[in-house]
């Protein structure tokens, strides 16, 4: 029924109230409001940042002049105790600890070495006294040696002047720990990092805290360029996806360079992580948006697509997709109800025609028989019997010319006949009626020649209707020829797959392929006869095509037959 050309037309949907609601005052009111959240939240994030870096800077920069300090300190000792070894004639072993009870320097590490190098005097640990009698030659300056341990100390020395020399070995990890004002309670420390490392970029001495720190050191704990050359500062690495502000300052005069590292976000008090969460007053307005925005794709957008889709299932003959509910709002149900409706007509419709077309198929295989079996019985018989007549016509000729002449009429009569009997077996496949669907389906692949043709068959071969094996024979014969035609291939395969309660038939190739018509209804205007007549093969006999094809990549045509749609067993 045509509407009435007076009829109104319906308003766009931008038109509507809801929509120009959403799209005027919704829409934009939340996209303020998120920015304004987003915004202050970013510039509250970055000032937290940049503090974070300034105060960890400030404290690097103090534990690295104290650091220079304890050095400094630590010379002055080794300078004492060589003055004192000088003076109370040093060779006395007692002499030492002497020294380093009425100075309160039980917990250094201090000796007197012979000028051969031989440990005269001892006072302090016994890991510092293994690093003594592990190094030779001694060193005669500052510098760090380690024991076996990996665990650094800072040798420093002085020479006595009664000869011999004093020595004092201070572990560089005790005295990173003090700098910091830190007891050596790797808890204190979070997720935080310490370490030091050497002008060459070698990390000495290395604190994990107790988070965060499941990656490859390496990756972090290296000393940054700029420290190495005199400067202090901040950096930012990543560590676990989490941000990190790495301070630095150089240690002088070791050449050493001292670094923490730590996320950022540990400086914020809980006070300040509440205040940069004010703005989100706006989010319950942003929450209704989104609510919205939720009913929106959830009872319009959704169901429109998912009616889409059954829409196109629709178009490849599925009749029953169009009736599952698609949900969504009443109007979309109503559209529907409506294709449901128009899906029912031309289900009717496309019925009357698939009789017509069956009705059709069946008459053109009889004449397909009829003029097969004329061919057969009156052409073939007729070109046989001429062939025979050259045959004993060549057999009395006496001129060479003659015979030669007979010759060459005799093979075009063969050839005429083998031919024909082709196109016979073509119009009538006599292999299908007599030895099943996947004999004829062999045959065919056989002489199918020049191009190659692989032949599958799989499960337990059984016959079918007559009906159902003569359509897709004739598919597979169609598919065949547009191959040898159209494809541009080297080689095809045809499967045939019998399962217990279905059967399914395939064919492909390795051409040139093609973009494959989104619907059925595009197959005339693409110019596809042949797809066209295939899926209305596959229609009549209750089946399904699927076409699976791409430029450069080949096609892949597979028809699948369910239990309903074949006989039982003959």
């Amino acid at each position: 029924m045509n509407p009435r050309p007076d009829e109104p037309k319906p308003a766009p949907i931008w038109q509507g109230l809801s929509t120009q609601m959403f799209l005027l005052v919704i829409l934009p009111f939340a996209v303020l409001a998120l920015a304004a959240t987003l915004m202050s939240l970013g510039l509250h994030q970055n000032a937290m940042r940049a503090m974070s870096a300034e105060n960890d800077t400030h404290t690097v920069e103090m534990a690295a002049r104290f650091m220079e300090s304890k050095i400094q300190a630590e010379q002055e000792i080794v300078s004492a105790l060589a003055l004192y070894l000088a003076l109370q004639n040093g060779s006395d072993p007692e002499k030492l600890s002497a020294f380093a009870q009425q100075h309160d320097l039980s917990d250094k590490n201090l000796a007197y070495l012979s000028a051969q190098g031989k440990i005269l005097a001892f006072s302090g640990t016994s890991a510092a006294q293994d690093v003594l009698r592990s190094l030779s030659p001694y060193p005669n300056k500052m510098q760090v040696v380690s024991n076996a341990n990996k665990r650094w100390y800072l040798w420093q020395s002085a020479t006595v002047e009664t000869g011999g020399t004093a020595v004092s070995l201070a572990p560089l990890d005790l005295m990173v720990l003090k700098s910091l004002g830190m007891s050596g309670n790797m808890a204190d420390m979070g997720d935080s990092a310490i370490f030091l490392g050497d002008a060459r970029g070698q990390v000495l001495v290395f604190f994990l805290g107790d988070k965060a720190w499941n990656s490859n050191l390496g990756t972090h704990l290296s000393v940054p360029a700029e420290a190495l050359r005199g400067e202090s500062g901040f950096t930012y690495v990543q560590a676990g996806g989490v941000e990190h502000v790495m301070a630095y300052s150089p240690v002088s005069p070791g050449g050493w360079v001292l670094a923490t590292e730590g996320p950022w976000e540990s400086a914020n008090t809980p006070y300040l992580r509440l205040t940069q969460f004010a703005p989100l007053i706006l989010l319950p307005l942003l929450a209704f948006t989104l609510v919205a925005l939720w009913f929106s794709l959830s009872q319009i957008i959704g169901p429109l697509r998912r009616l889409e889709t059954r829409a196109a299932e629709l178009a490849w003959g599925d009749f029953a997709a169009i009736e599952q509910p698609a949900g969504g709002v009443r109007e979309i149900t109503q559209l529907q109800n409506t294709l449901i409706h128009m899906a029912r007509k031309v289900q009717d419709s496309q019925q009357s025609l698939h009789d017509y077309i069956g009705a059709m198929t069946r008459g053109q295989e009889d004449e397909r028989r009829r003029l097969a079996r004329e061919l057969h019985d009156e052409t073939l018989q007729s070109l046989i019997a001429l062939r025979q007549r050259v045959q004993l016509a060549q057999m009395k000729a006496g001129e060479a010319d003659t015979q030669k002449s007979l010759a060459e009429l005799e093979n075009l009569s063969s050839n005429t006949i083998d031919e024909l009997r082709r196109l016979t077996r073509a119009l009538r496949p006599i292999y299908l009626e007599d030895l099943g669907l996947a004999t004829a389906l062999e045959m065919l692949a056989r002489e199918a020649a020049p191009l190659e043709v692989i032949f599958l068959r799989e499960g337990i071969e059984r016959r079918l209707d007559a009906a159902v094996e003569l359509s897709l024979f004739r598919i597979a014969q169609e598919a065949l020829n547009n191959v040898a035609h159209h494809a541009a291939a080297t080689q095809a395969w045809v499967r045939i797959d019998f399962q217990p309660d279905a059967v399914t038939l395939e064919i492909g190739d390795n051409g040139h392929g093609f973009v494959p018509p989104r619907s059925p209804a595009e197959f005339a205007p693409g110019g596809h006869y042949g797809l066209l007549g295939m899926h209305e093969r596959v229609e009549l006999i209750g089946g399904k095509l699927t076409i699976e094809s791409a430029p450069g990549k080949g096609t892949h045509l597979k028809i699948h037959l369910p239990a309903v749609a074949i006989s039982p067993e003959k």
